[in-house]
């Protein structure tokens, strides 16, 4: 279970990561003559006089504005992935002493017994949480 948690947290950061990136590296320039372009570099606005220096300087701000919002992105789902993996540790701890426990029981959400384990209560609704 924790291995399939830490999975899908490690698809959700890195789909973030290349949503970030696709929206970073898809950049358009502002010509001097108002017309915009995919290209970058010299000659990105060959024959429209040249690229517009404001709109450039513009562009670079909303790049690094894209790229923060994306680690920041990153980081929550890294700290949600974590918290779920502790929450997971936690529920299995608690089945695996009261496992142990030979005389132990667990109540079910109808309010019946069961012995604790895998299958615990399958019949009653599931395991009570508390």
């Amino acid at each position: 279970m924790r291995h399939r948690m830490f999975s899908i947290a490690a698809l959700l950061v890195a789909a973030s990561i290349s949503t970030a990136h696709a929206q970073a590296t898809a950049k358009t320039v502002k010509c001097k003559d108002g017309t915009t372009s995919t290209a970058t570099g010299s000659g990105a606005c060959s024959g429209h006089g040249g690229v517009e220096a404001k709109a450039a300087s513009t562009s670079k701000q909303s790049s690094k504005a894209t790229e923060q919002a994306a680690k920041k992105s990153t980081k929550t789902t890294e700290q949600t992935a974590k918290k779920s993996t502790k929450t997971a540790e936690q529920s299995s701890k608690k089945v695996a002493s009261a496992t142990n426990n030979p005389g132990a029981k667990v109540t079910c959400t109808d309010g019946t017994l069961s012995k604790p384990g895998r299958g615990a209560c399958s019949g009653h609704g599931g395991v009570k949480k508390s």
